[in-house]
């Protein structure tokens, strides 16, 4: 029976997915025979056995609990796998040690969820006053800072420390002065923000 289940991206590896459950009653020498459990199929050149395990948890007299987990985090990335929103179809394969086997459709909805944005450490010199010895007047580009965001969302961008002459220009990556009169060599040669 086509079932269908729901994970975040980039779920921790063991994460399960789905329980599912399979019934053999097939007895060999008195045990229940032993069941080969995989995942079929692939979505945007990835295969659907590299992104998820398959691993059979309990076996009470023949009914089988079998669960579908994360294998690979990174792989587990909705842009990558970005095939009909998310949507991976697969097929979940059943075999027995006589060579009998069963199949079900199985649908695992990948969800797009939003990452934080990245930017690294950065610096920008500017010399204390202006040529003529004049403070810089509000509004002097410091420098342009560099950050991106996974999912290609537009940034804004802040000065959350308290207390810096500094700020981002109407919420842009354009980091200026606010107050070109604190700026001393002598008091202070670095501001960190």
């Amino acid at each position: 029976r086509d079932k269908q289940y729901a994970i975040d991206e980039h779920s921790e590896a063991g994460t399960v997915v789905a329980k599912l459950t399979v019934v053999d009653k097939n007895q060999q020498d008195g045990a229940f025979v032993a069941l080969t459990y995989t995942l079929e199929g692939s979505c945007n050149n990835v295969s659907i056995s590299d992104l998820f395990d398959v691993v059979e948890t309990a076996n009470i007299s023949g009914v089988r609990t079998v669960e579908i987990s994360v294998k690979d985090a990174e792989l587990l990335d909705y842009k990558r796998l970005n095939a009909n929103n998310g949507k991976i179809e697969t097929t979940l394969s059943v075999k027995d040690a006589v060579g009998l086997s069963a199949t079900a459709k199985t649908t695992i909805i990948v969800n797009d969820v939003n990452e934080a944005p990245a930017v690294s450490d950065q610096s920008f010199t500017l010399a204390e006053k202006n040529e003529d010895g004049s403070d810089w007047k509000a509004g002097k580009q410091v420098g342009v800072v560099s950050a991106s965001d996974p999912d290609g969302a537009s940034l804004a961008y802040k000065v959350v420390t308290a207390g810096v002459p500094f700020a981002f220009e109407n919420g842009t990556n354009k980091l200026i002065v606010t107050d070109g009169s604190v700026l001393d060599y002598e008091t202070k040669t670095v501001w960190n923000l």
